[in-house]
């Protein structure tokens, strides 16, 4: 009878112990999308926030961005590398924050303990517009973005609504 008794008592034990880790996940994933959802929101205000004052039109948050690829384009005759480093000192100020900051969401997911990562970088990968895609390829290519946020590109495969057009630059 006290051999039945502990067996009981240790089955028990193992339940709740089982009950206890499922609740401690539950509340893992909770913080974790908190922060994920309010990153994804700072990130399309840092989109939204970027402004390009030059010789015309004030250029604001995806049109910034379209000029920006403009820009890379246009100077493509001196091939995509110095194309690059062109571009990237003209709007230092906005791509390196721009850059860091996308390096540093999409690195919070990769640290994070959930097993799910793939399915939150294709939340954030949906919010990508075709010209901060091409951005981020230029960056991976022929920038600061090679050592390190290449990696995640990859492993996330973050350029992967690129179009066609877009892929034959890089």
């Amino acid at each position: 009878s006290a051999i039945a008794t502990y067996r009981a008592q240790s089955a028990e034990l193992h339940r709740q112990r089982e009950r206890e880790v499922d609740t401690d996940r539950a509340a893992e994933r909770v913080t974790f999308e908190n922060t994920f959802f309010q990153l994804l929101a700072h990130h399309r205000q840092n989109v939204a926030g970027i402004d390009l004052d030059g010789s015309g039109p004030q250029r604001v948050g995806q049109d910034a961005f379209r000029s920006m690829v403009y820009h890379f384009r246009n100077n493509a005759a001196m091939g995509w590398k110095r194309a690059w480093a062109k571009t990237y000192s003209k709007y230092q100020n906005d791509l390196g924050h721009y850059f860091r900051f996308l390096y540093h969401f999409v690195r919070y997911i990769e640290n994070s303990p959930l097993e799910d990562k793939y399915f939150y970088v294709q939340i954030l990968r949906a919010t990508l517009s075709e010209s901060e895609l091409v951005l981020i390829a230029a960056n991976c290519s022929h920038g600061a973005g090679r050592p390190k946020f290449k990696q995640y590109v990859e492993k996330y495969a973050l350029l992967l609504n690129l179009s066609d057009k877009s892929r034959k630059d890089f």
